[in-house]
């Protein structure tokens, strides 16, 4: 399920980059990208890709890294001399179409609920209509809707004990992220399409990291694969669940979960690498202070403590305020804009970006 108040970790600006794209000198949005990739002499120029891409807002996977490459010397110099700029109507507008459901004056999220820990058993007992989430709803609704109701949900502490125990399967519908519409949008909405799934290895010994490494070797493998999407799919594994189709060649789901996660559409992907609209949208290239402060002002501003246009002008100021803290994270220096051509020498493997 895609939408709605669901999730405590609600959008802010970030549900934009699907929504209000607009050009040069307003809100980053999808037409950035014509400032932002490699053009001809640029370090990181493809002849063979770039020299084939036309900026197409009406494709979603225009901006993919196999179709144009991203120079982050532009991006940062577009910044600096204010070619992207944030305190505009554009970002307001975006502010405000987002504020029409998440804002708790309008009566869809309720005050508190924002920042809930785990909202989802208000969704499980009909308590929330509404719930933003993954293909994992598919899999894992009935399971979880069973593990609240026996007393074997992780934490339940949304809900009364007595709400939680009558709680039982509903009818669920889904739907992708909707679009905005306006003279600022550019593009259709689109959303988080990535795989996902992580491990990580503590660095120990050889031996056991050996041991650790021949394991997600296994995993990945079309045998080991097929086991954990056996356990995954258990309906007696009330922990179980997967969020879409499998990537790894050789295994294909049940019919019955092929059939429902296979035939979701797909709306494309805004979070890639170098992705102009991604990197500014919560605070700036995940640089943790601009992301703590971002995090204080979508909350004043979905509490009413900050109008759209304030928040856009915040927004703005949030970038100077920490410009050379950025670029110090980014191991830039303020030469190394100057010059689009050339690799950054601080730059490492790509950094951040």
């Amino acid at each position: 399920m895609r939408a709605g108040p669901g999730r405590a970790d609600a959008p802010g600006p970030r549900a934009g980059p699907g929504g209000a794209n607009q050009g040069p000198g307003c809100a980053p949005r999808r037409a950035d990208v014509q400032l932002v990739r490699c053009q001809p002499g640029d370090w990181c120029y493809q002849e063979a890709v770039d020299s084939k891409w036309k900026y197409d807002p009406t494709d979603p996977r225009n901006d993919d890294p196999d179709k144009v490459s991203m120079n982050v010397v532009r991006h940062l110099a577009a910044l600096r001399d204010k070619k992207i700029t944030f305190d505009n109507e554009c970002t307001a507008d975006m502010m405000d179409q987002i504020g029409r459901i998440f804002k708790i004056e309008n009566g869809f999220v309720p005050e508190g609920f924002l920042g809930l820990k785990d909202s989802y058993p208000l969704f499980l007992t009909g308590k929330a209509a509404v719930r933003q989430d993954t293909g994992r709803i598919f899999t894992q609704f009935e399971k979880d809707v069973k593990a609240l109701a026996e007393g074997a949900y992780a934490d339940p502490s949304a809900v009364t004990k007595d709400q939680a125990k009558a709680a039982t399967v509903f009818e669920i519908g889904t739907f992708a992220f909707p679009s905005i519409e306006g003279k600022c949008v550019q593009g259709k909405a689109r959303a988080n399409e990535l795989p996902s799934g992580y491990l990580a290895i503590p660095k120990k010994d050889r031996k056991q990291n050996d041991l650790e490494v021949d394991f997600v070797m296994f995993w990945i493998s079309p045998q080991g694969m097929k086991i954990y999407l056996d356990n995954r799919l258990d309906p007696k594994n009330l922990q179980g669940g997967i969020q879409g189709p499998t990537i790894i060649k050789r295994v294909t789901l049940p019919e019955k979960w092929q059939k429902i996660l296979g035939s979701q559409p797909f709306i494309g992907n805004y979070e890639k690498p170098g992705a102009p609209a991604d990197k500014v949208a919560r605070g700036f290239w995940f640089y943790e202070p601009t992301k703590r402060e971002w995090a204080i002002m979508v909350q004043d501003f979905f509490a009413g403590k900050l109008s759209a246009k304030d928040f856009a002008m915040k927004y703005q100021k949030l970038l100077e305020d920490h410009w050379d803290g950025l670029l110090k994270y980014l191991n830039f220096t303020a030469e190394d804009i100057k010059h689009p051509e050339k690799q950054p020498p601080g730059w490492v493997a790509g950094g951040p970006y």
